[in-house]
């Protein structure tokens, strides 16, 4: 049986979204599957900004999910410094809220743009933790410390540490994005990655947190999940969830209110959590979904494949991954 799609939405009314489909199937023009609402939406990114999920213990988490098919984007990891003229925002990092003020950004595409919080950051909030590369550049270094957890566990998230840099976000050349386990990414394939976690769902469609799992408090959270269809969505917490409230969300089947994810990925989150979607050409106004305060080392930006794209602002610095690293010793 094949796997159902995610559903598209759009940024309008639903009463005008639900007119322009009656209209368009009228004339012929429009098919709607039985899995999916009679909603249009244009360009790549498809939004929903009326998501909601229930927890175990019955409150309601609000989300908005930005959907898109990786074969129709451009997703990019991009350093917050290497966005800022020189002397700004120095040592202090980016965040979602600010990011719109950078033109810099602004200027990487004429079509649809979606910008996310990227990774976590170390003591400084300019320095991430863990693997960062951007444009095949590695700007930071795997971070190996996760493999000090009890790999017996049958709890995954449980088998490392820190599992907040257990999982990895890989672009290949081709555009494919990939979630993975840190010890299996060969990184001389990313083009553009970053060290984030836990993972949430792990393949084939597995929450990856346990129900018990202690220290897992509610907080607002940025996840990416893909599918196998090469399907993939970001998803931002208007509400704090635990981890394991929002894993079930993610791996439950269309058919339950679910977005049947493969594979998930946790970003960070808390006030740092939030995204920018700019919607048809260059002067279309921004819209920012969730907090968004806090600054990051790093963003993730998905433009639309077939738009005009412009020049990526250049990596703050160029540091080779050593051969030593590039995979998990066993």
């Amino acid at each position: 049986m094949p796997m159902p799609r995610f559903r598209p939405a759009c940024r309008y009314g639903r009463g005008a979204a639900v007119a322009l489909a009656r209209a368009l199937r009228a004339a012929g023009l429009l098919v709607v599957s039985a899995l999916a609402p009679a909603v249009v939406a244009a360009g790549p990114i498809d939004l929903q900004d009326d998501a909601a999920f229930k927890t175990r213990d019955g409150t309601t988490v609000r989300a908005t999910v930005f959907r898109f098919q990786a074969s129709a984007v451009r997703m990019q990891v991009l350093p917050t410094l290497g966005l800022l003229p020189q002397g700004t925002y120095q040592r202090a990092g980016l965040s979602i809220e600010d990011a719109v003020k950078v033109k810099a950004l602004a200027r990487l595409s004429d079509g649809d743009m979606l910008i996310a919080n990227g990774g976590f950051s170390g003591a400084k909030v300019d320095r991430p933790i863990g693997l960062v590369m951007s444009g095949g550049n590695a700007i930071s270094l795997p971070d190996y410390s996760v493999q000090r957890g009890d790999p017996a566990s049958a709890c995954p998230a449980l088998r490392v540490d820190r599992p907040r840099r257990s999982g990895v976000l890989c672009v290949d050349p081709q555009g494919q994005i990939l979630v993975q386990h840190l010890d299996t990414v060969e990184f001389e394939s990313c083009v553009d990655a970053v060290q984030a976690g836990p993972l949430l769902v792990e393949a084939p469609g597995r929450n990856g947190i346990c129900e018990q799992q202690t220290g897992d408090r509610a907080y607002l959270r940025t996840a990416l999940c893909t599918r196998k269809t090469g399907a993939a969505a970001v998803v931002v917490t208007l509400d704090p969830v635990s981890l394991f409230d929002l894993a079930q969300w993610l791996a439950a089947p269309a058919a339950q209110g679910g977005l049947a994810c493969d594979a998930a990925l946790n970003l960070s989150g808390h006030t740092s959590s939030g995204a920018l979607l700019r919607k048809g050409d260059a002067k279309a106004p921004w819209r920012k979904f969730g907090d968004g305060s806090f600054p990051l080392p790093n963003l993730i930006v998905i433009t639309e494949r077939a738009a005009r794209t412009g020049v990526r602002p250049a990596a703050p610095a160029r540091v080779l991954v050593p051969q030593q690293t590039r995979r998990l010793a066993p």
